[in-house]
């Protein structure tokens, strides 16, 4: 099996590489975002500010703005002109894959909290000039903000993969895939449900025997309580899948189909 080849350096070039061709793009719609903000901040500063306005915000950005950037992250692929040129790139398969993975995920991540970081304090010098009120600051410093980020990474590693099999509208088709993959999954543990515990339950309560049998257990109250240890190794399950699987998962099947695409 072939040693997978990364050179840092030559990595370096291509993030250096793959920065500047996004560079005006994204400067053209930060730009756009950045005029909506503004007029939003000083709208609500106007009315008395607010505590999470920043914080609502920035999360729209980064997670709707991550979903088109990274469905356009492989637009090369498009067309075969434009294919043949980026297979050509002098480094290696796996350099040219982790440096695009890093520029549309970690790479953006890092990019729109800075620009944001700077537009929040630019809407409230001028919302403390005009009105002489602000909206508060929003910075990362708490674990539901990690988990944000964590959410971002899961989804984008979703949206990476469908960049690298969908030739043409890739936004589209990956968000259609992904619900229907979260619909079947819904629908596939419900049917587990019902084929292993339904026997057990009475629309949402224990039956007769199961609650007897619970009674002569000392197990009494609520249902929540009496099934908690069922709960938390559903919930563990759950988040290894998601937090987990589902990255690893993702990732796996672009790079083995971006492989198929330069062979």
């Amino acid at each position: 099996m072939r040693k997978p080849e990364i050179s840092p350096s030559r990595l370096v070039r291509l993030l250096w590489m793959d920065a500047r061709f996004w560079t005006r793009p994204l400067a053209i719609g930060g730009a756009a975002l950045a005029l909506s903000v503004i007029v939003l901040s000083m709208f609500t500063a106007f009315h008395g500010g607010s505590q999470g306005l920043h914080a609502v915000l920035y999360t729209i950005l980064m997670s709707l703005g991550c979903l088109v950037f990274t469905s356009r992250a492989f637009l090369e692929l498009r067309h075969p002109l434009s294919t043949q040129h980026y297979l050509l790139i002098p480094a290696s398969f796996e350099e040219k894959f982790l440096a695009r993975y890093l520029v549309s995920s970690v790479g953006y991540l890092v990019a729109s909290y800075l620009f944001y970081l700077a537009l929040q304090l630019v809407c409230e010098g001028l919302n403390t000039l005009v009105f002489g009120r602000t909206n508060a600051l929003f910075f990362f410093g708490s674990v539901f903000h990690l988990k944000i980020m964590a959410v971002y990474l899961t989804f984008q590693s979703l949206f990476f993969a469908g960049a690298v099999y969908f030739r043409k509208y890739s936004l589209i088709k990956t968000f259609a895939t992904v619900l229907g993959l979260f619909i079947a999954l819904g629908i596939f543990g419900y049917g587990v449900f019902r084929l292993f515990f339904m026997g057990y339950f009475d629309g949402m309560q224990p039956t007769e025997a199961v609650a007897l049998t619970l009674a002569k257990m000392a197990v009494t109250g609520d249902l929540f309580v009496a099934y908690y240890p069922i709960r938390m190794w559903t919930e563990w399950i759950a988040q290894i899948f998601f937090w987990g699987l589902t990255p690893l998962a993702a990732l796996a099947f672009a790079y083995f189909r971006l492989r198929e695409t330069e062979v």
